[in-house]
């Protein structure tokens, strides 16, 4: 009932119409499947699947079923092996599955990538994605309330510790599968319905992270997907009302260039991706740190990205383009080369030696300090057009082999933990036809 209440109060703020008023272009199902059924007859061609996250599979295997196209908010499903029947559920219904990962649709990620790309950084050779979340301090008769809003506690960004709403007390939560009214409203904590903070928070970083890896030049192209993961967790917070991992560290391994799966360890040339999860104190946000051989790059909050060179926080930069000497040498002996004269350019970064940027510099800091939409809204509208003009071109940028590959890497992730062991990467986990899944991995 309180979801119900604050999505009719979302509609009435936004249309400027009353209460009463937004109640009538509201239909509310006590069930999903009862939308499903219905959803010929209330015209109904696409479903956003936002349920608690072990429902995920059932709702979007459903919808597709009946024909209606599904965006699933992450995780996509809590085991690979429902992940790849959706995937073919959708290629077999021909409808439009995509998967909540709004930073492939976010300004802030997309101009982060192209620095990658244009190799700004310099041979990335480390990567951390964190998300750290602080326990809201909330008195007796505070009311939660936007940023902005001075009179108000600001509601943070993940708030799963709050009070079960008085209209939701009444629910017969067992009628639903559920122990309590306190576990459905809270389902987050339980390991059972939410997989976890790695499912839960970890597949939206995992899939981030995967994307800048895969932009950077000295990466291995021939392999996409991670060569292993480790990890560790632990319940330490006092606040944590479930059976989850409130602190969680992860290292993902992926392959560069002139990788070798033999030899001495300093012959194997590997990249490391860290993770952490930590409730308790936010310091440090919720974004990636990138760290190249030249430069050092900061995505924070889905809000702002920096760039630095090496460790100078303090001094500005210039972007200016020179001849990569490198190439040039390798060049100059070539024919071609020799033809042309030209030597190759890249672009590249350092600092002015009167301590100055130049206008393009200052005007790419100041629109990194705007702040930007995270991207639902582009997501959305992207997803909108992919379900009624399907083609090629047409398709959402986190579709069902992307979504794959993040629920495969948060799998995989969530059993080195449990197992306390190293999990090496298969590459028939994220082939959607192959039956092999990591879902049944056991302590050897």
């Amino acid at each position: 009932p309180s979801s119900v209440a604050r999505a009719i109060d979302a509609i009435a703020t936004n249309t400027k119409k009353s209460v009463d008023d937004a109640k009538k272009d509201v239909k509310v199902y006590d069930a999903f499947a009862k939308l499903i059924d219905a959803a010929k007859a209330d015209e109904v061609e696409a479903v956003i699947v936002a349920l608690p996250s072990h429902l995920h599979a059932a709702a979007s295997l459903a919808a597709m079923k009946a024909g209606l196209h599904v965006l699933v908010e992450t995780p996509m499903a809590l085991s690979v092996a429902d992940a790849k029947e959706m995937a073919r559920t959708a290629i077999e219904k021909k409808v439009c599955l995509a998967v909540g990962q709004q930073r492939r649709y976010s300004l802030v990620y997309e101009h982060a990538l192209e620095m990658v790309r244009k190799n700004l950084l310099e041979e990335i050779h480390y990567l951390r994605a964190q998300w750290h979340v602080p326990k809201p301090e909330k008195k007796a008769g505070d009311k939660l309330a936007k940023k902005g809003d001075a009179n108000k506690v600001e509601e943070p960004r993940i708030n799963w510790w709050r009070e079960v709403p008085e209209e939701d007390k009444a629910v017969k939560a067992k009628d639903f599968g559920y122990e309590s009214v306190d576990q459905l409203v809270h389902w987050q904590f339980d390991e059972k319905l939410s997989g976890g903070l790695v499912m839960e928070l970890g597949g939206q970083l995992f899939d981030a992270a995967s994307t800048i890896l895969a932009a950077s030049p000295n990466r291995d192209a021939s392999q996409a997907f991670p060569l292993s993961v480790a990890g560790s967790g632990t319940q330490v917070s006092r606040d944590n009302k479930g059976d989850i991992h409130d602190h969680i560290h992860c290292v993902f391994e992926y392959m560069l260039k002139d990788y070798v799966d033999f030899g001495p360890p300093k012959s194997r040339k590997k990249i490391g991706m860290q993770f952490d999860v930590i409730f308790g104190n936010e310091f440090d946000g919720y974004g990636e740190t990138i760290l190249g051989r030249k430069g050092s790059m900061v995505l924070e909050n889905e809000q702002r990205g920096m760039l630095w060179h090496m460790s100078d926080t303090d001094k500005s930069l210039r972007v200016v383009k020179k001849e990569d000497k490198k190439k040039a040498k390798v060049a100059a002996d070539s024919q071609e080369a020799k033809e042309d004269k030209d030597a190759p350019i890249v672009a590249t970064i350092e600092l002015p030696e009167d301590g100055k940027a130049d206008a393009e510099s200052v005007a790419m800091g100041q629109l990194a300090l705007n702040g930007a939409d995270p991207g639902f809204i582009a997501e959305l509208e992207h997803w909108a057009v992919c379900c009624r003009k399907p083609s090629e071109e047409n398709k959402p940028r986190c579709d069902a082999q992307a979504g794959l590959a993040a629920t495969v890497l948060a799998v995989a992730a969530a059993k080195a933990i449990h197992l306390g062991t190293r999990v090496d990467f298969k590459k028939e986990w994220f082939d959607i036809d192959a039956k092999e899944t990591p879902d049944d991995l056991k302590d050897e």
